[in-house]
């Protein structure tokens, strides 16, 4: 009546109205709604049978008198008995799949192999100790015989030998297995992990306290940012720097023609020239008073002239200095006043420039500012000198840090917030005025804690769990807590040590063949 190893009787039975549709069996002997006692049992309908203790095989879930994975010289003997299960190969009357017996309660079952060992109960299984695990095997590292053959001889020699698999009887994995540390998964094949699109990142150790998170922008220095002006008008003649180019304090950076830097520079000359005849004057007037031809009062005369000269041509320069470096057509070349990079052009050649007018603007991006806007309603956590990190919103795996330098005391009416602004460590990436970011400044005390991806962490049996990579195909499970979260990173704390690579994109393909195994899922033969 077996329609899974002979489905040719479907239709016949379908045909009779003998039929379970909902477990693919005749409905008079279903092995789920009607089942049927397997032959030769004493066991009654509904009645489980449970296997002898002394003849019992572990790995397999059968009578080891019956068990044709261990035994394969028993299969022919089944099959010329009529008692085989072509679907799962073993006999019928006990195969695991279709007419499972319950294994022995004892915790000392049998498939003893002649020295007495016994397979456990699942309920009874010791515990590996974290970090002594062979997941491949499943044994502990430390008595894995595949994987340290050297092992082998002192195990025999302590008379701790499986002799039928090759392991220490007191760790066999098919005898007296031991519970692995946390639960795993193992790929059989070198392809399912590529095919999953498994990827890894490390663990990284890291310093972690509750913080207080809000939007934030970053801004120059305003101690370190310069406008280029000119005080006097003119027509913008040369510019002989670019935005993004780098300039030095004091480099040239545009040339203005200004009809009052003209009239400066000749009022220059005109002035030097009154002192060079002042002084010649006064040298005259002393040498006539030396001669007795003229008096003291004469020469004191003459010596204030010189003197009124001398402040004409001060001024003159004075002026000539504030409008830049004047050439002799009246031409000023406005200088940097700051080393920095040109952030913006106001101006064009042939424009007209005016006093105004901030024709440049210079800026040193290697010492930026952040401005964070914390609402009015914790601000109570405030304090100068506490640590922030920001993210960047075009980058935000990147992480900038710096601390509290100001914290406003007007509370923005309109959006309720304070601005709090930041000074920044020193950084590699490219911080743009008006850039947007997500602050967390650091209120409470720091902890360790480690920083994986957000998408590494997964929910298993009620408890947070991450995959770590063994080795190709096998993977180890990692109970962890979250000590903090940020976006797409997380901090966590737990059984994850540093650097370890656990799995982030593929990590819930994992987590489906996990439960797979925690329910016991499909046949495996």
């Amino acid at each position: 009546m077996c329609t899974k190893c002979n489905p040719e009787l479907i239709e016949k039975f379908k045909a009779e109205g003998d039929w379970c549709a909902e477990h693919g069996f005749p409905e008079s002997a279903c092995p789920q709604c009607n089942p049927i006692a397997p032959p030769g049992s004493n066991a009654s309908a509904g009645e489980t049978r449970v296997g002898d203790p002394h003849d019992w095989c572990g790995g397999h879930d059968i009578p080891e008198s019956m068990c044709t994975k261990c035994n394969p010289e028993l299969i022919e003997k089944f099959k010329a008995e009529g008692d085989w299960c072509e679907a799962h190969g073993f006999p019928e009357s006990a195969c695991p799949q279709c007419n499972p017996i319950a294994p022995p309660s004892t915790t000392s079952a049998g498939h003893d192999h002649g020295h007495g060992g016994g397979a456990q109960s699942g309920a009874h299984l010791a515990t590996a100790q974290p970090g002594d695990w062979c997941a491949g095997h499943n044994i502990p590292e430390s008595k894995c015989t595949k994987c340290n053959p050297e092992l082998a001889e002192g195990f025999q020699a302590e008379g701790d030998w499986c002799a039928e698999h090759g392991f220490p009887e007191s760790a066999c994995p098919y005898c007296n297995p031991v519970a692995p540390p946390t639960a795993g998964v193992v790929l059989h094949t070198a392809d399912h992990e590529d095919l999953a699109g498994l990827i890894t990142a490390p663990a990284l150790a890291s310093q972690r306290s509750e913080g207080l998170s809000a939007p934030a922008t970053f801004t120059f220095n305003a101690d370190r940012v310069a406008e280029v002006r000119t005080l006097q008008p003119g027509i913008v003649r040369e510019i002989l720097v670019q935005p993004g180019e780098r300039v030095d304090a004091g480099q040239a950076l545009i040339k203005v023609e200004s009809a009052q830097a003209s009239d400066q520079q000749a009022e220059l000359v005109a002035a030097r020239q009154a002192l060079r005849t002042a002084e010649s004057h006064l040298e005259r007037q002393q040498s006539l008073r030396e001669q007795g031809i003229n008096g003291q009062r004469d020469v004191e005369l003459a010596r204030s002239e010189a003197e009124r000269a001398r402040a004409r041509v001060r001024t003159a320069e004075a002026a000539l200095r504030l409008s830049g470096s004047v050439d002799a057509r009246g031409q000023i070349t406005l200088r940097s006043p700051i080393d920095g990079e040109v952030v913006e052009r106001d101006v064009i050649a042939g424009s007209y420039a005016s006093a105004e007018m901030a024709l440049m603007t210079i800026a040193d991006r290697s010492a930026m500012w952040a401005e964070v806007f914390v609402p009015a309603a914790q601000s109570r956590a405030l304090a100068l000198g506490q640590r922030v990190r920001l993210s960047p919103e075009q980058a935000p795996e990147m992480e900038v840090t710096g601390q509290v330098a100001q914290i406003d005391s007007r509370v923005d009416p309109a959006t309720g917030t304070l601005r709090v602004r930041l000074e920044l460590d020193p950084t590699d990436l490219p911080l743009r005025d008006g850039q947007l970011a997500r602050a967390t400044i650091e209120t409470g005390q720091p902890t360790r804690a480690l920083r994986i991806p957000r998408e590494a962490v997964q929910r298993f049996n009620d408890q947070r769990i991450v995959f770590v990579r063994e080795r190709q195909g096998v993977y180890q499970t990692r109970k962890v807590d979250i000590v903090a979260s940020e976006r797409d990173t997380l901090w966590v704390a737990g059984e994850l040590n540093p650097e370890e690579p656990v799995i982030t994109t593929g990590a819930f393909v994992l987590l489906t063949e996990l439960r797979a195994d925690d329910i016991g899922v499909g046949c495996t033969h």
